[in-house]
């Protein structure tokens, strides 16, 4: 028991032991627990101050970037300017585009949308690139197509507004809807948008061909493997820089035939290198032709797909997420506004900005060089931006034919041609004969100057003048070929080098030349002759003809034999028909040219291969005159005396008796000689060559008859033929019988008046009704010099008839019998001139004539004037008087004088005498008294 009682006692002691373990343990346990939680809790609270804490960190780090990245965006889009700005902003109403530079590399097309938003930050404009990188294509359902059309409008105005005019060109697309998807873009200037939107089948495939031949011209022409692309180019050339070109089209691949899928395919991929960018509505759903690759396309561009009205999805791994609100195109107001900034820009950029200065020839070096092989002259600068060295006179250029349309820039191209080859040969080397057909006194500076090398000056030629010229310049020819014959050589080079005499190259330049053949008269068959002997035979002898016109005759282009020695061909914009007339058959290039003083030269005609692109230097009028007057001044340091004294005809000036040659010697010399040929001057004839004489001889038809319903123009050449016969027969051998009165109020009337009170040569004044009686005393004195004869007498009378048709009296009672005074006229002009009495009747028409000695006398009448002035009248009348009806066609201030002693079909046209101012008439007549007082 007591061994159970211990074993108990012992159970009892250990399980109180355990019990106050256990009951120590769960107060330790109740302590750790609390420590514990207290520990946490405090933990906890820090880690949340902690949290906290940073958190704030944080959020003002944040917003530190916010504001900075808000910053930035701002400051870029600051930067960014207008290629940032939305259409709404204000100050598009008064933006202007750039003058310099090219096309935005970037374009925006919208508002940019990021998933998931950011949040605080502003707007973002949406970019696309383009030039130096991608074309971009946007596709949309068919029903889309008003507003794709609208986006790629958007993207053609922005680069527009964006770009210098002469940076870009668009060619624009639209066979979808005729061309109004793009007919906004139609308000810019031609030279920018082309000539139409394109939207036949054919069109579209001519047009991308032309594309393709442009891309083509430019790789194997001017890039070469010299430039990487475009950009390098332009910066290495900027004088003959390369426009872009954007193709803007709507509706891909309808329109498009698989011929010009294929070019848009070989433009995608070749086109960015030379600066030719695609903007293409691209539709969904259809089928490209067939072996087009559309993938190869797309992975040329930047592919965008046009959700709705609101959203654009850019198919760009950079923004899987992002779409683009598209910008809605640029309201009316804003593009009639961009539309009207841009022309005055277009303007001033379509002429090339070669300096004159940079080609020009040095001072040091004017006059330094020879002709003997020929002239050679700097004109601008080819593609390649080196200067382009024109040589005129051997390999084939011998003579040049130019050509461009309205303002391309072809009378600065004359005014360089001669002004660059007068500063480089001296004038004994070379001359000009320099004739301009055109309105205008575009040649006036090298008369006012007097360039020492021009011969021959013509303004505002008209075709009988131009004629003279040519047939002036074929006696030339003429005599050098004497003159080689007797060296016995063959061309100008070998006549210099045997006989060691100069003989200068001579160059025709005909501006508007056109005009010599614009009727299918005798005189165009004469010019046609003339023109054909110069050009093909006038080479060897140093001859050189330059034809100019805006528009190539096409018939006066049609004589081959003309036409095949023009070996020299010049053509600025111009027609495509046009194009092939100047530079050879199928050379359209001068078509595709873009700037005035732009132009396409060639000395090979049958080869389109061998056309260089040059652009001429431009020579500003006031830099011409300062020039010209820096010739005239070294001309006269270098003692230059001119063979002969130029030549100068203009159509418009006025013809002046004082200023004819004759008259001016003989006014001048301080003794006159006698005798003096019985004649007077008419008038400045339209041909090198004196004034018009008329000579008074003691024979048969020694009359003059003035015809044409111009009255007053008809008593002014009566007034100029009795002060030149006053001038040329002393008062004691001459007396002049004036029967008509001429209105005193009119200048000629009162001129009349002066030479009746002060002229020194008996001058009787009768009235018409004294006329019959001083008629009956002319037969009288007629008759006894008639009785008298062979012995002359020598006074010789002149019967000034001025106004036929104002004689009453002269009249016949009807038409078939004649008058008292037709009769006695009739007697007199058969029979006066061989006894020294003259006639110089001035009538309106042939029917007053016959009414005065009957209708069947005037032939008989006209055949004793030989005679004949005709001012403008009718056809019949002409032919009646001349033998053909050019008459008909005198314009104002004009006349033909016609001796029947002449050929039957030779006239003179002619400019009559200007009326005299008083002052000149009163020095004249006093020089008069003083010249015959001492004889």
């Amino acid at each position: 028991m007591t061994r159970k009682t211990e074993l108990a006692a012992q159970a009892q002691a250990h399980h109180a032991q355990i019990k106050a373990a256990a009951d120590l343990a769960g107060v330790l346990y109740h302590a750790l627990t609390r420590a514990l939680d207290q520990a946490f809790q405090q933990m906890t609270r820090q880690i949340k101050q902690e949290s906290a804490l940073t958190m704030q960190r944080i959020e003002a780090d944040l917003e530190d970037i916010r504001r900075s990245t808000n910053t930035t965006i701002q400051a870029s889009l600051k930067s960014a300017g207008f290629a940032a700005a939305d259409w709404s902003l204000s100050g598009w109403q008064t933006y202007t585009p750039p003058t310099a530079g090219g096309p935005p590399t970037m374009l925006r097309i919208g508002t940019l949308r990021l998933t998931p938003p950011a949040t605080k930050l502003p707007s973002l404009p949406a970019f696309v690139p383009l030039v130096g990188s991608r074309h971009i294509l946007i596709s949309f359902e068919e029903a889309q197509s008003r507003l794709g059309a609208e986006i790629l409008q958007t993207l053609a105005w922005r680069i527009a507004a964006l770009s210098p005019p002469e940076s870009y060109r668009f060619v624009l697309f639209d066979p979808l809807d005729q061309g109004t998807n793009l007919a906004s873009l139609l308000k810019l200037p031609e030279t920018l948008r082309g000539i139409k939107i394109y939207c036949r089948d054919d069109e579209v495939e001519q047009a991308l061909q032309q594309v393709a031949a442009d891309i083509e011209e430019i790789i194997q022409r001017r890039l070469l493997n010299t430039y990487r692309d475009i950009q390098a180019y332009n910066r290495a050339n900027p004088d003959v820089a390369i426009p872009y070109r954007f193709l803007v089209m709507i509706g891909f691949p309808k329109g498009f035939s698989p011929k010009a899928a294929e070019l848009l395919s070989t433009i995608a991929r070749t086109g960015p290198r030379t600066g030719c960018y695609v903007l293409g509505g691209v539709l969904k759903g259809e089928q490209p032709p067939r072996g087009f690759d559309f993938r190869a396309f797309m992975n040329l561009a930047s592919y965008l797909s046009l959700k709705n009205s609101r959203q654009i999805q850019w198919h760009d791994p950079d923004f899987p997420q992002a779409t683009i609100q598209p910008d809605g195109a640029p309201p009316p107001g804003l593009i009639d506004r961009l539309a009207q900034v841009i022309q005055p820009l277009v303007v001033a950029a379509s002429v090339t900005n070669i300096p004159f200065r940079r080609i020009a020839v040095r001072k040091s070096q004017w006059w330094h060089e020879r002709s003997a092989d020929g002239v050679a002259l700097i004109l601008g600068v080819d593609e390649s931006g080196k200067d382009f060295r024109l040589v005129l006179g051997t390999n084939g250029a011998y003579h040049a034919l130019i050509g461009g349309a309205t303002g391309m820039g072809k009378t600065n191209l004359l005014h360089l041609l001669v002004l660059m080859l007068s500063t480089a040969y001296p004038p004994d080397e070379l001359e000009f004969y320099l004739v301009d057909f055109k309105e205008g006194v575009e040649f006036q500076d090298y008369v006012t100057h007097a360039l020492p090398h021009a011969r021959a000056v013509v303004l505002e030629a008209e075709r009988e003048f131009g004629l003279s010229v040519l047939q002036r310049l074929v006696l030339e020819m003429e005599q050098r070929s004497q003159a080689f014959k007797q060296a016995k050589v063959g061309s100008l080079q070998e006549y210099r080098q045997r006989t060691n005499q100069k003989m200068p190259r001579t160059i025709l330049l005909m501006d508007e030349y056109v005009v010599l053949f614009s009727e299918d008269d005798r005189l165009s068959f004469q010019a046609s002759e003339a023109l054909a002997a110069l050009v093909q035979r006038g080479r060897s002898f140093g001859i050189h003809v330059l034809l100019s016109a805006q528009r190539p005759a096409s018939t006066f282009l049609s004589m081959s034999q003309i036409k095949s020695q023009m070996g020299l061909r010049m053509a600025l914009k111009c027609r495509p028909e046009d194009s092939t007339l100047i530079l050879g058959e199928g050379n359209e290039r001068a078509a595709r040219l873009v700037q005035a003083g732009e132009a396409c030269v060639t000395a090979d005609p049958d080869r389109i291969d061998a056309t260089t692109l040059v652009r001429i230097a431009r020579l500003d009028p006031d830099e011409r005159a300062l020039y010209l007057r820096g010739l005239q001044e070294f001309a006269r340091l270098q003692q230059y005396r001119p063979r002969s004294p130029m030549i100068v005809f203009s159509r418009d000036a006025a013809a002046r008796w004082t200023e004819a040659q004759q008259v001016t010697q003989r006014l001048a010399a301080s003794h006159w000689r006698q005798p003096y040929p019985i004649q007077c001057w008419l008038g400045l004839p339209f041909r090198i060559a004196e004034d018009l004489v008329v000579r008074f001889e003691r024979q048969q038809g020694a009359n003059l008859l003035c015809l044409g319903l111009d009255d007053g123009l008809a008593s002014r050449l009566l007034f100029s033929a009795v002060l030149g016969l006053s001038l040329a027969v002393k008062p004691q051998r001459c007396r002049f019988v004036l029967i008509g009165r001429i209105d005193p109020a009119q200048p000629v009337g009162q001129a009349f008046l002066t030479l009746q009170k002060t002229l020194a040569h008996p001058f009787d004044p009768v009235d018409r009704q004294a006329a019959v009686d001083m008629l009956a005393s002319l037969i009288s004195e007629l008759e006894t010099r008639q009785a008298t004869l062979p012995s002359q007498a020598e006074t010789t009378i002149f019967i000034i008839i001025a106004g036929l048709q104002r004689w009453q009296e002269a009249r016949g009672a009807n038409p078939y019998t004649p008058s008292v005074v037709g009769e006695q006229l009739m007697r007199l002009c058969q029979q006066g001139p061989e006894v020294g009495i003259h006639i110089l009747l001035s009538c309106d028409r042939l029917s007053t004539l016959g009414a005065a000695v009957g209708g069947g006398g005037v032939h008989d009448l006209i055949a004793q004037f030989g005679h004949r002035v005709a001012l403008q009248m009718s056809s019949d009348e002409s032919i009646n008087l001349l033998g053909s009806p050019y008459a008909a066609k005198l314009g104002s201030e004009r006349a033909y004088y016609r001796n029947e002693q002449w050929p039957a079909d030779v006239l003179d046209k002619f400019k009559p005498y200007a009326p005299l101012s008083p002052t000149e008439l009163q020095t004249v007549i006093a020089t008069l008294h003083d010249r015959w007082a001492l004889t």
